[in-house]
């Protein structure tokens, strides 16, 4: 006999932005043969090379939120998630808990309106996570932890989504 299994109700979607790829390959992160076929790690750390500074266009300025930013950053957090039917509703306090950056724990980059600097226009939230490298002396490299960081939360209303990942 079978049971009903609930249908999903979100729906998740991922990207890969790779900063490192040689510690990557080394401590069996990625697998080249499987990530993208038969290219060698050249080809795949030019793919995912970051660009120059001057190549990112970001309307107004990007900074790590403060405190006083809470209000706005809320404030695009509903406008986010007005239409959703299913979100977390954060309060203040909440907002504050969850997206002030924690060192090695979350960073959240606010972009400032270039017209208004009290005015947020976008904000961006990164969770960091550390696993360690239980493979060194197997495999043979030199690396105690690899990062990943995740975007948890973001609403961008005047820059575009490839350019606030780049």
């Amino acid at each position: 006999m079978s049971h009903p299994r609930p249908t999903p109700y979100v729906e998740l979607r991922d990207a890969y932005r790779y900063l490192n790829i040689d510690k990557l390959c080394d401590v069996g992160y990625i697998n080249l043969g499987k990530t993208v076929h038969t290219a060698s790690r050249d080809d795949v750390a030019k793919f995912y090379k970051m660009p120059k500074k001057d190549k990112i266009s970001i309307v107004g300025k990007m900074r790590l939120m403060e405190e006083k930013d809470v209000k706005e950053v809320l404030r695009l957090y509903n406008l986010k998630n007005k239409d959703m039917k299913c979100y977390i509703e954060f309060s203040k306090k909440e907002i504050a808990w969850f997206m002030l950056p924690k060192d090695g724990i979350t960073y959240t980059y606010v972009v400032e309106d270039p017209k208004k600097s009290t005015t947020l226009t976008d904000f961006v939230n990164i969770g960091i996570f550390r696993q360690k490298c239980l493979n060194k002396e197997k495999v043979g490299h030199n690396w105690d932890h690899v990062y990943d960081g995740i975007i948890q939360y973001f609403n961008f209303t005047k820059n575009d989504y490839k350019e606030m990942m780049k």
